[in-house]
């Protein structure tokens, strides 16, 4: 065998192996680009997982604080109407026509536990109503009401009573001031869209 047959020999071996290497170090490169796209894709998998299930959090929790303000807002709505309709409901009770104006007031100064001289205050919308002569038809035995001089300015329709010591308001927004929760609890069942109770 010659030198060039020799040379030869070494450069077709040299090629071979050189071929070999580098089939070994392309299979080498495409494993470990395929392993590192496989860890990546985990990786941004369960990134993309965990920013699903944040931000699916986030909207439940801003769905709820969404809730709650527009059920709060609701609320106020509700009360403000219902305060509203208390108050219609006394102004329209201080407008009703004197029987029956003084019948309630008459029921009122019944109400109250009030013995012996008791001065009734009146306001002065009701100087032509409520009378010496009322007030002389409504007392009894133990219990003399008398018309006084003074007046008050508090509320439309109802009395002053003072006796005993003691000042009692006995207007018409006063008892509905007293029994306001009571009244918008009730007033609260016959309006539309009530979910008192509800969760």
């Amino acid at each position: 065998m010659g030198l060039e047959d020799i040379l030869a020999r070494i450069r077709s071996d040299a090629e071979q192996k050189a071929s070999a290497i580098l089939e070994d170090g392309e299979l080498e490169k495409r494993e470990a680009l395929s392993q590192y796209r496989a860890e990546l894709e985990a990786f941004y998998g369960e990134e993309m997982k965990k920013l699903a299930q944040r931000t699916a959090e986030l909207e439940q929790r801003m769905s709820f604080h969404v809730r709650k303000e527009a059920e709060r807002e609701l609320a106020s709505a509700r009360r403000a109407l219902m305060d509203q309709a208390i108050s219609a409901a006394v102004t329209k009770l201080s407008h009703l026509d004197d029987s029956r104006y003084l019948a309630l007031v008459a029921g009122l100064i019944g109400s109250v536990d009030l013995k012996g001289e008791v001065a009734v205050v009146i306001s002065k919308s009701d100087e032509g109503r409520i009378t010496r002569e009322f007030l002389d038809s409504i007392s009894k035995p133990g219990l003399n009401l008398r018309l006084s001089s003074e007046r008050h300015g508090l509320e439309r329709g109802g009395v002053v009573l003072r006796g005993d010591g003691v000042s009692v308001n006995a207007t018409f927004a006063m008892v509905a001031r007293l029994a306001h929760e009571e009244l918008i609890m009730e007033l609260a069942k016959s309006m539309p869209g009530d979910t008192e109770g509800e969760d």
